[in-house]
């Protein structure tokens, strides 16, 4: 095919869609006062600098037809532009956008402020989802997306909701964001600081997240004195002051060998600058973090949340935080299922016909509830103390069962998501100990209905008796497995022995019944 017999073809082409859209502006036209249009339907393509919109129109036998296409700009004329233009139309069913960074916020806030009883109906889903549903409805343009989902907002079963707060909520989540990422940063600074005293040969264990491992940082780097010289110089500053100086001097063994030890002028002036870039970035996350618990304990409901959240073992400040920003409306879900799919602390399952399997964790879902839920999960399985359900969960997952440490803490953060719906959504009061007394109570329960007795018998006595002695004159030789399984093996010796003296006492109940039966028919029959 020629050239010109190409242009020819793509010409005809876009006459021919030129003209049915003609066609269909007629054919709207024309059914207008017959009203056969159900409803209307709105797709926006945000971008920084222009939004590109489609109106659809449904009809009562199910075509759909595209009414007008139109780019505006994405400033606050062009929103008051795109305002009054929709409010010619009506019902819109729906309007849809995608959350394309932060610039659908201004353009969804002003829908919400105009359509406010009809709120329900303002969409901006996640671009993964939505991409999926429009790669099969042409090829990727402006418009085309913009027309797709106009199309795609007639069915609203296939469309999920992404959630949008007010702009205080959005600043607040923005904070706690910014923190994380410094935090990373101040990660980077410190290992940036151990490379550079790694390359002239420092290995000495100084412990920079502390602050006497600064504070002699900082002397050793300001000044052209050997380590040995900072090291006591801050001791003596120390004592000057009337402050404890034993952590220092319990390190003093572990630098002997770098008393004379110099930095070179060089790497001073780069660890200067290293040193600075830490502390700036750290009292900067501080700031944020200070900032954002200030905003929520000045809101109430925020303030009485918070506070719940940090009765749960294994959640600190930073963490309760992290989980009330990122939650945001946590009424939304319908389930504790849907809030830890949210949360991806759940894995991906693979299921074809009779196969199915478990994969990674899910990626496509809130990164920093992850992260923070992990983080508790390790916290709760490296607890020394089992004072509560949680640390018992987490020490059996890990120890007992000897899970690989990384899906320990995935079934822990699993539970941690749990409880949160709990004690969140259901409004449940947190019992530290609810696990053990609900199971207690379930026990004391079964063995009334069963033995009319909650008291154990003489054997049941002595075989306990007999089982403390064997662990207290082995305890030497037991370590925490093998404390667990010897502990469950005899509580199932027991619970069999227990059981035995209830079969013995029945059997004996029955036999005495069954002779005093057979006085009563023999005196009968005499």
């Amino acid at each position: 095919m020629s050239k010109q017999t190409s242009k020819s073809f793509g010409s005809d082409h876009k006459r021919s869609s030129a003209a049915r859209i003609r066609l269909s502006i007629q054919k709207l036209n024309s059914i207008v006062d017959q009203e056969s249009i159900i409803q209307y339907g709105v797709g926006f393509d945000v971008h920084k600098f222009k939004i590109s919109l489609c109106l659809s129109a449904q009809l009562k036998t199910g075509d759909i037809l595209e009414v007008k296409e139109h780019v505006f700009r994405a400033d606050p004329k062009g929103i008051s532009e795109i305002l009054n233009f929709v409010k010619k139309y009506s019902p819109i069913g729906c309007f849809l956008m995608e959350c394309t960074g932060v610039y659908h916020l201004p353009l969804y806030h002003a829908l919400q402020d105009e359509f406010g009883k009809t709120s329900s109906q303002i969409i901006a889903m996640n671009p993964l989802l939505l991409n999926r549903r429009l790669t099969d409805l042409g090829r990727h343009s402006d418009k085309a997306d913009a027309r797709g989902m106009a199309s795609l907002s007639f069915y609203r079963r296939l469309l999920r909701p992404s959630y949008i707060g007010s702009t205080e909520f959005f600043c607040l989540r923005d904070l706690m964001r910014s923190y994380h990422k410094l935090q990373s940063q101040i990660t980077g600074c410190r290992n940036r600081l151990h490379r550079g005293l790694s390359a002239v040969n420092f290995k000495g264990p100084l412990d920079l997240k502390m602050e006497w491992g600064l504070m002699i940082l900082d002397r050793w780097i300001s000044k052209n004195w050997s380590f040995s010289e900072a090291y006591n110089a801050r001791i003596s500053e120390l004592e000057s002051k009337g402050r404890s100086s034993n952590v220092l001097r319990k390190h003093i063994p572990e630098f002997e060998q770098y008393e004379d030890f110099k930095l070179p002028a060089p790497v001073r002036f780069s660890l200067q600058l290293q040193l600075s870039r830490y502390l700036y970035v750290e009292a900067l996350a501080a700031t944020y973090l200070r900032q954002a618990e200030r905003s929520i304990l000045e809101d109430a409901e925020f303030s009485d949340h918070y506070s719940k959240l940090l009765q749960i073992p294994g959640i600190a400040a930073v963490t309760a935080l992290t989980v009330l920003v990122e939650l945001g409306n946590f009424h939304r879900f319908e389930s504790w299922k849907a809030m830890v799919k949210y949360c991806g602390v759940v894995p991906m399952i693979n299921e074809s016909g009779e196969f199915k399997a478990k994969g990674h964790v899910n990626r496509y879902t809130n990164a920093y509830l992850r992260k923070v839920l992990s983080q508790a999960g390790g916290v709760l399985i490296n607890r020394s103390k089992k004072d509560s359900d949680l640390p018992k969960f987490a020490y059996y997952q890990f120890r007992v069962k000897k899970l690989p440490y990384k899906k320990a803490i995935l079934k822990v953060a699993h539970k941690l998501a749990r409880t949160i719906y709990s004690v969140l959504v259901l409004q449940v009061p947190y019992d530290r100990n609810y696990e053990t007394t609900l199971r207690m109570e379930r026990m004391h329960k079964n063995r009334l209905a069963k033995q009319g007795t909650l008291m154990n018998s003489r054997r049941t006595r002595a075989l306990r008796r007999d089982v403390q002695d064997f662990l207290v004159s082995h305890y030497d030789f037991l370590n925490s497995t093998s404390k667990y399984h010897l502990v469950a093996g005899f509580n199932r010796m027991i619970t069999k022995a227990r059981w035995v003296d209830r079969s013995l006492e029945i059997q004996t109940k029955d036999e005495e019944e069954g002779g005093k039966k057979k006085k009563k028919t023999i005196s009968k029959g005499g």
